[in-house]
């Protein structure tokens, strides 16, 4: 349950200042009050008053939020807004049955995603998946779903990984290494790359029993099953006794340092501190000398979990600038990507206009690869940019060094 008294007063650091106008990405493009932070804060306001009651129309706005947290990171009076919308949304859903949520619920639960992307693949292989795409509601979905099952397999990867690799050199830290739904079931070759960086730098890796890192059903505003999520994980990689947790997802490394606090107080910041994005391994323990050189122009993508939620920019850059020969650019104008989670399947028209954005903004920069930390943003910037008929590379960055380590 919410407690209203705290969001009540997280709400009175806003100051309507409107600064939150300027940068949120969904107000550039619909020009409505109700879209930026400023609007959706002052009718959650209204909401804990109870001037307001929960509606489908209240739902439908909170729900228009990429929840990239620009805004929040920009704010000068350091207002939460990504959580005053999420727990804006979880009393709303309160009253208002909400489709998406009772989906997310239905999957994480009761480890569900385990059957449904068997199940995925097996019509996949049988090709019985094929008239989908003549499906007036499915269509507009059809080139995500081919990304999505193009190098799908039977398992996931957390079965065909060692659970336990121990250190092949005096290298006595053990990482404990969280995949995530993403890469455990749909882009495994992030996983593996990340798995075969950890054993090359000479770690102890351990895989503990994992679920969903709980941002799908925080996001969602389903508090109960977040919480259920994060005390599940934070029991096994306890008891996996790790002296470091590293996650290759954005997204799940910010739901890692952030939601065990919010549901577990002083035990959530105990567990936080062992968390670090691959990043931030990389750049401490990576020898420069045992990369190979790249000769070309590269990119780096922020995706907004990583930059703005876990206020991460210059790691991933100064691992790609390890690289012998590699030129780093920089994008003229660096945003989101769009996807965010389930917000591209609720709002697709609004999520392709920020992928195409985002799709001229890396062809305009001239770079030969994009290198990004998100799975969800790969997905995203590589089916746009194949719609620009580009031949531009999208690569996570532990391909991409994977594929240049001696």
């Amino acid at each position: 349950m919410v407690n209203i008294k705290e969001l009540q007063g997280m709400l009175d650091l806003c100051s309507r200042c409107g600064n939150c106008q300027q940068i949120c990405p969904l107000y550039a493009e619909v020009k409505q009050e109700t879209a930026v932070a400023r609007g959706k804060l002052h009718l959650i306001s209204l909401l804990t008053e109870k001037e307001i009651l929960p509606s489908p129309k209240l739902q439908e706005i909170l729900d228009f939020c990429l929840l990239c947290g620009r805004c929040a990171d920009l704010c000068q009076n350091g207002v939460s807004t990504n959580t005053i919308i999420v727990l804006g949304r979880s009393i709303v859903n309160q009253s208002v049955q909400r489709p998406k949520r009772k989906l997310i619920r239905y999957m994480l639960r009761k480890d569900r995603l385990k059957t449904s992307f068997k199940s995925l693949y097996l019509l996949h292989k049988m090709r019985i998946d094929k008239p989908l795409q003549y499906i007036g509601k499915v269509q507009p979905y059809w080139p995500y779903y081919q990304k999505i099952t193009l190098d799908l397999k039977k398992d996931p990867l957390s079965v065909s990984l060692p659970k336990i690799t121990q250190s092949t050199n005096n290298n006595n830290l053990k990482i404990a290494y969280f995949i995530g739904c993403m890469n455990n079931f749909i882009s495994q070759s992030v996983g593996q790359s990340t798995y075969k960086i950890l054993t090359k730098l000479g770690f102890s890796v351990v895989i503990p029993e994992q679920k969903c890192c709980g941002m799908p059903a925080w996001t969602s505003g389903d508090l109960e099953l977040s919480e259920e999520l994060v005390r599940f994980n934070i029991q096994t990689f306890n008891e996996s006794n790790a002296d470091l947790i590293v996650t290759d997802c954005a997204s799940c490394g910010h739901a890692l340092k952030h939601l065990p606090e919010y549901f577990l107080k002083q035990e959530g910041k105990q567990f936080q501190t062992k968390v670090l994005d691959i990043s931030e391994l990389l750049f401490q323990y990576l020898n420069p000398d045992v990369l190979r050189p790249y000769s070309g122009a590269v990119a780096f993508h922020d995706p907004c979990h990583l930059r703005y939620g876990q206020k991460i920019k210059d790691k991933p850059r100064s691992v790609l600038k390890f690289i012998p020969d590699l030129r780093l650019i920089e994008f003229y104008n660096p945003g989101c990507c769009g996807f965010a989670g389930t917000f591209m399947a609720s709002h697709l028209e609004t999520s392709q206009i920020l992928g195409s954005q985002r799709a001229n903004s890396i062809i305009d920069s001239g770079v030969n690869k994009v290198i990004t930390s998100c799975p969800a943003c790969q997905l995203q910037l590589d089916k746009n940019l194949r719609d620009h008929e580009t031949s531009i590379e999208v690569l996570n960055l532990v391909e991409f060094i994977n594929q240049l380590m001696k």
